[in-house]
């Protein structure tokens, strides 16, 4: 798990938060599955560069 936080903007705070899960025991032709969760917040005087955003992925990796 994975948290960031930075100043992009003047006025503006952005803060990122990302969870990883992946399973080797499963693999699928050498590949295992890994989950990835997303969790964006960026604060700004400005609305237009205000937002908050929630994203999930499905990968497949080969770990080494």
């Amino acid at each position: 798990m994975t948290f960031a936080y930075a100043k992009p903007h003047p006025g503006s705070t952005m803060r990122t938060l990302r969870l990883s899960v992946f399973n080797r025991r499963f693999t699928l032709y050498g590949f295992s599955p890994q989950v990835v969760l997303v969790n964006e917040e960026n604060a700004s005087n400005a609305q237009l560069y205000s937002y908050r955003r929630n994203r999930a992925k499905l990968r497949f990796v080969r770990q080494f």
